[in-house]
């Protein structure tokens, strides 16, 4: 695998978490302060659950579950 291709893939799975925790979470709004954001929480992108928790000043993902490929 190239690294174009990670790149693209890994920007690709980054969309992917956000706009899920958007659908998942739309009174999150505060992008800047993260006031309204739940402190811990999860979604579904695709086949996987992640799992999330505030971290710094932004989210810290991390795969809980991996379904089938």
């Amino acid at each position: 695998m190239n690294l174009e291709r990670v790149i693209r893939d890994y920007i690709q799975l980054q969309s992917s978490l956000l706009g899920a925790f958007k659908v998942s979470y739309p009174e999150a709004s505060d992008y800047r302060w993260l006031l309204e954001f739940p402190k811990a929480g999860s979604i579904v992108v695709g086949n996987d659950v992640w799992v999330f928790k505030k971290h710094g000043a932004g989210l810290k993902f991390s795969r809980e579950t991996s379904g089938p490929e």
